[in-house]
């Protein structure tokens, strides 16, 4: 856990700075406002991250959070990784930050991510993209008849309570191996399950009010949060 204080928003000057990286993406402009980049980006950034899962933790005991700003923690890097992107635009024009739970590496796990732009921000739940193992379990519990129900009944009850929308990126067909009129078989076909949870005003993402509000958002998610949690550590039967 890393120690925090009081998060008063982010300063004006930060999404100042990420519209200014948006007309001069290039790296020259980037070079010569690098110390700008970690006073109104990097500072502000490490204290959202450490206040953010700080609060996370009042509700999700094993929440995982990091403060390096390498890449290797929460917040995502600022160079794009262009080699197999048509957009050859060196850097990021909004900053995400990742909270996850589960055992090995955050990309192998289920999470919250919270995005702010120069626009307004937003609060997503899931997991993207399942890793191989993981995309098996993930088959094995949507077709078991207890925890595939169960998943289906917590998205219905997201909607009805939250008006959530879970969703994940889908394969064109049910995959080989489970019949191709599985009564969840829109749900086999996921790469990944994901909610969008609410989307952020520019006003609160400079406000004192930020860190609890997306921690409120990330509650609302919780069953959609825990289930995938416990389908990723192999709790879920599959039998």
């Amino acid at each position: 856990m890393q120690q925090s204080s009081e998060f008063p928003g982010f300063p004006k000057a930060s999404l100042t700075f990420l519209r200014k990286l948006a007309r001069n993406n290039n790296r020259e402009w980037f070079a010569d406002n690098r110390a700008e980049y970690e006073r109104v980006i990097v500072e502000p950034s490490r204290a959202f991250v450490a206040a953010m899962g700080e609060e996370l933790e009042k509700q999700f005991r094993q929440i995982s959070y990091d403060t390096r700003m390498n890449g290797s923690g929460s917040m995502m890097r600022v160079a794009r990784d262009t080699r197999f992107s048509k957009d050859k635009t060196p850097y990021r024009t909004q900053l995400g930050f990742f909270f996850w739970e589960g055992q090995g590496h955050k990309r192998n796990c289920p999470g919250f991510f919270v995005r702010v732009a120069p626009n307004g921000g937003a609060v997503y739940a899931g997991k993207w993209m399942f890793p191989d193992d993981m995309l098996t379990r993930y088959r094995q519990a949507v077709d078991n008849e207890k925890s595939g129900k169960a998943l289906v009944g917590l998205i219905r009850r997201l909607h009805a309570k939250h008006g959530l929308e879970v969703s994940g990126t889908q394969y064109r067909r049910v995959p080989k191996g489970y019949a191709l009129d599985h009564p969840r078989a829109e749900l086999l076909k996921n790469k990944g399950l994901r909610v969008e949870i609410e989307t952020i005003d520019k006003e609160l993402l400079v406000s004192t009010s930020l860190v609890a509000h997306c921690a409120s958002l990330a509650g609302k998610a919780a069953p959609l949060h825990r289930w995938l949690v416990d389908m990723a550590a192999a709790r879920i039967s599959s039998d």
